[in-house]
């Protein structure tokens, strides 16, 4: 039979492997997905979907662990609500996944036209102009209102995540009376953060060089190509097509 003290343990494991781990490796491989553009996006959904599993999990231990000590407690913290409304928000993020719409492409046929019926089924028209609303771009196209969404709830979720993280540390640690890792867990996040800068700044670097690796070639090759042409800008941004 489990102790009280156990039933919470393995809630906060349960908890810090989805929102300390699974969570932030998923937000970072997406980030990074040009370092495995074949592979990401099955390692994105693989811990999205275990982020869910797991939550359910360190949610059901919660409710349990509760209900052993008082029943009265049930809702009395704020962290109770948000850890709810947080497994509903990633079960959500999780299906509009599974949801998302395809990517529109531009017909390269010179036939097709604006009134043609190949352009109408909205999978090779050009997207429209993009308007500017304020500070922010309006979506342009269903991928692009889909991206928009799918990136608000992520980082919505992993706002939370990291609440809940604390407040539960210090829950336990006023609950069976022993010291708060509180510090050691935003140690923990400092790192993974500034880790992740220092690789997008290498990132970045890297592909700056190859781009003008690239550009000197062509313009070595095509003396009446100059790198400031827009031929030239178009090389290494194949990336942003696939979100």
């Amino acid at each position: 039979v489990w102790s009280n003290h156990g039933i919470f343990v393995a809630h906060g494991v349960l908890a810090a492997l989805a929102w300390a781990i699974l969570t932030p490796g998923a937000l970072a491989v997406a980030w990074f997905r040009t370092l495995v553009p074949a592979s990401w996006i099955y390692i994105h959904v693989f811990a999205n979907v275990m982020t869910v599993l797991l939550t359910l999990l360190a949610v059901s231990f919660a409710v349990g662990g509760v209900a052993k000590q008082d029943r009265s407690e049930h809702y009395t913290k704020m962290h109770h609500w948000i850890g709810t409304a947080l497994l509903a928000l990633v079960a959500f993020q999780v299906t509009n996944g599974l949801l998302r719409p395809p990517v529109e492409r531009k017909d390269p046929s010179p036939a097709s036209s604006p009134n043609s019926g190949d352009s109408q089924n909205g999978q090779n028209m050009m997207p429209p102009q993009r308007v500017i609303l304020g500070a922010f771009p309006v979506p342009r196209t269903p991928r692009e209102a889909w991206r928009s969404i799918h990136q608000l709830t992520g980082l919505t979720a992993l706002g939370m995540g990291m609440y809940q993280m604390q407040s539960g540390f210090k829950l336990y640690a006023m609950r069976f009376q022993t010291a708060a890792i509180v510090k050691y867990f935003w140690m923990y996040v400092a790192i993974f953060v500034m880790t992740l800068i220092v690789l997008k700044l290498y990132v970045i670097r890297e592909e700056r060089k190859v781009r003008r690796g690239v550009a000197h070639a062509v313009s070595t090759t095509d003396p009446d190509v100059t790198e400031d042409e827009p031929q030239v800008e178009t090389v290494g941004m194949n990336h942003h097509t696939m979100t």
